[in-house]
């Protein structure tokens, strides 16, 4: 009996132990200057917005502005890189109403990130959110 209890706490501390953790964003500090001064571009969206999530058992999320942390023991859904997926999503999103980007001069401006976090005691989940203007540089 001592044997098999000693196991339990074993596997238990291992399962514990073994879980899943990630942080959310991507920040990062790229700056490109462009002088606007010639009417040499169109914005040719705005608010176009994209979106990631993921959500894992028996876990919890924290939430700071755009950054996410999370911890869980089984990831049941979503994608692994939040930021990535989400640019990825806002331009297919783009892709569906304004056609195919290739051979274009486009830029993302004026970009904004958002978290939402939902904590259960079984389930934790975070959505991560991209919304940017887009504007097309024209000769």
């Amino acid at each position: 009996m001592k044997r098999i209890s000693i196991l339990l706490i074993a596997i238990f501390f291992f399962v514990i132990l073994s879980g899943c953790g990630t942080g959310g964003a991507f920040l990062t500090n790229h700056v490109t200057s462009v002088e606007l001064s010639e009417p040499n571009f169109n914005i040719v969206a705005r608010d176009m917005s994209g979106a990631s999530m993921q959500g894992y058992l028996l876990g919890i999320s924290i939430s700071q502005g755009s950054d996410v942390g999370m911890f869980g023991l089984v990831k049941i859904a979503g994608v692994e890189k939040l930021y990535d997926s989400a640019i990825k999503n806002l331009w297919n999103n783009f892709k569906e109403k304004h056609g195919d980007i290739e051979g274009k001069k486009l830029a993302l401006v004026n970009i904004r990130q958002d978290t939402e976090i939902l904590n259960t005691f079984i389930y934790t989940q975070a959505k991560y959110f991209i919304t940017a203007d887009i504007v097309e540089f024209v000769d």
